[in-house]
């Protein structure tokens, strides 16, 4: 209901004009405050403002290094959803200004060490912007993050690469049978490089940054055999053990070696992979 926006809900968060204080206030007053009354007022104004242009900025301007993860994943969170509902309604300016700005966010969260959640969800955010808009975008898309892990300097900035190409797959996978086709013929032209990329992680562990690194690059892996038979948006070449067998061998055996790790994570993934 709508009929509370004009409404001063508490004098704690609502104190003025500007969207950005009133959004700071609300989260402060949900996450922070001992009074259930308060925290109560702030949830129904941030479920009214959460639909509003306003909050793309809003969400994206909270978000910084330091901020608690909990307070980090709630505006990620809201973004992600304002993608999965919205995107379609924006006019192309605002897609454009908006995946640019979302971009360089993630870059800075990496770099300042944010909690991973977060920056995994603004993953899911740019995914699902780009698999909302066409091919090209979704070819732009991967072209970004397979950059990202060409020029990776840490194990954040690999493991933030793999997500996003992990998540597109998963994005896409929730859209209607002809979107997800037209996504995933846009995608098939990169399934080379990303199993190049999974090869690489995969063949040297530590190297890469370790098992939590091998881990992101065994679901991504997952995510690109995955949607050779989930029943939509079948690429031209589909990645199958098959084709890993005739033209990705080194990475068929890296797979193989780790069947034996002694992280369960890691090899139930794996088994996970070569059982689909």
């Amino acid at each position: 209901s709508s009929s509370g926006a004009g409404q001063r809900l508490s004098p704690s968060f609502d104190s003025g004009p500007c969207p950005m204080d009133q959004f700071r206030g609300a989260i402060a007053a949900l996450f922070s405050s001992q009074d259930v009354a308060a925290q109560q007022a702030a949830n129904q104004w941030l479920n009214e403002f959460a639909p509003t242009p306003a909050a793309w900025e809003a969400s994206l301007n909270i978000l910084e290094p330091a901020l608690p993860a909990n307070v980090g994943f709630f505006a990620a969170n809201m973004l992600l959803n304002k993608s999965r509902t919205e995107w379609s309604r924006l006019p192309q300016e605002s897609r454009t200004q908006l995946t640019a700005a979302i971009s360089v966010k993630l870059q800075s969260l990496i770099q300042g060490n944010a909690d991973a959640l977060v920056c995994q969800r603004l993953c899911m955010v740019l995914a699902s912007m780009a698999v909302r808009t066409n091919a090209e975008a979704v070819q732009a898309y991967l072209a970004q993050a397979l950059n990202t892990a060409s020029q990776a300097q840490s194990a954040a900035q690999l493991q933030s690469a793999l997500v996003m190409l992990t998540e597109v797959q998963h994005e896409s996978a929730d859209l209607d049978t002809q979107r997800a086709t037209a996504n995933s013929k846009a995608m098939s032209p990169s399934a080379g490089a990303v199993l190049a990329l999974v090869q690489q992680v995969l063949a040297n562990v530590q190297a890469a940054g370790g098992e939590s690194v091998a881990i992101t690059a065994v679901k991504c892996l997952h995510a690109w055999c995955d949607s050779a038979h989930a029943g939509i948006g079948i690429s031209p070449r589909p990645v199958t053990l098959a084709r890993l067998h005739t033209e990705h061998g080194a990475l068929l055996s890296a797979l193989f070696q780790l069947v034996g790790s002694e992280n369960s994570d890691l090899r139930e993934g794996v088994v996970t992979v070569l059982v689909a």
